[in-house]
């Protein structure tokens, strides 16, 4: 009705003015309009209205709304039916897209104001399904075996139980081929290298011996039981300076082992240091007062101090012990002789 309301107002601005008066004609209809005259007035009210139309609407572009204005003539329709409604229609709602915490995007709505393509929007309730899914626990990883870990354990269990062999041996022979395969196993096995000395010493195989006293100092310089063996050896062969040498790696006073310091005083004696080796000697008849060689040893070193009463003295303690050989005993006889003429 709008349009219809035009264009009245446009035919009343075409006709001359009546009056002085510049204020809009105001038309009033008929309430009964009759006659043919009135019957034609309509059709051709009707035929401009449908060709204003048609003409607006293909001059129009596509999406523009058509400006209307508030009509300011009263409604040329009977008074009999109710005033039309000349409100402009309600523009249609866009569609807005929920923005969720999640903030997921929103996608722009058309130009025409229609709804947005599905492809374009993206389900809420999928997203928040996965937010809410729970985590899968991760799998805790596998131990893998350490190669060398392995081969270690196995290496301690086998000497373990190969020296246990050979503790419990009643063969001396068995258990130094026990003991031999052992060493193989593990070189530095010490409790099975002392074992090894022991049962040496016992089969009196002084080669082997030697070489295996040798080959232990290497692993282990400063052991007191492999340089007092290796010493005994050299002893043995008068190889005394070598002896001595090997023995003097250690501090003499630091040690109360008597097969060490009765090697030491030996060494001394026959390197003619009488005085070390009569200290010594002392010491040792403290350490085991019962021992005849440690107090010939004093008597020996005594006398070649010239130190007549403590020579004479420690012979004496020597005969009293009843545990030398008749070639000792006549030895000591003869030389209280000589001191107590």
């Amino acid at each position: 009705m709008s349009l219809i309301n035009q264009m009245l107002r446009d035919l009343e601005q075409r006709k001359p003015a009546a009056g002085p008066s510049s204020q809009p004609l105001s038309i009033q209809l008929p309430q009964q309009p009759t006659g043919s005259r009135s019957k034609w007035v309509w059709l051709a009210l009707a035929a401009l209205t449908f060709t204003y139309i048609v003409y607006q609407d293909r001059t129009a572009s596509p999406g523009q709304a058509v400006a209307t204005q508030q009509p300011i003539i009263a409604s040329p329709v009977p008074a009999k039916h109710q005033p039309i409604d000349t409100q402009p229609p309600a523009p249609k709602p866009q569609i807005a897209a929920v923005a969720t915490e999640a903030k997921i995007p929103i996608a722009p709505a058309e130009a025409d104001g229609s709804e947005p393509s599905p492809a374009a929007a993206i389900p809420i309730a999928s997203v928040s399904e996965k937010a809410a899914a729970p985590a899968k626990p991760k799998p805790m990883p596998t131990p893998v075996a350490n190669p060398k870990q392995s081969a270690s354990s196995a290496a301690e269990t086998d000497t373990a139980s190969l020296f246990r062999q050979a503790q419990d041996s009643a063969s001396l022979l068995m258990r130094k081929e026990t003991l031999k395969d052992l060493l193989t196993l593990d070189p530095r096995h010490l409790p099975a290298r002392n074992l090894m000395l022991q049962t040496l010493i016992k089969l009196n195989e002084a080669a082997e011996l030697d070489a295996f006293a040798q080959e232990s100092l290497d692993l282990f310089p400063s052991h007191l039981a492999f340089i007092t063996a290796r010493a005994h050896l050299q002893i043995q062969r008068k190889q005394f300076a070598a002896a001595l040498a090997m023995l003097e790696q250690l501090d003499a006073n630091q040690i109360n082992d008597q097969t060490y310091l009765s090697l030491l005083a030996a060494a001394y004696q026959q390197q003619q240091h009488y005085q070390k080796s009569a200290d010594l000697y002392q010491r040792l008849t403290q350490l085991q007062p019962n021992k005849a060689e440690h107090w010939l040893g004093l008597g020996i070193a005594s006398e070649n101090l010239h130190h007549g009463q403590s020579a004479i003295s420690a012979y004496r303690q020597a005969l009293a012990k009843n545990s030398l050989n008749r070639q000792v005993v006549d030895y000591i006889n003869q030389r209280l002789g000589t001191l107590t003429r």
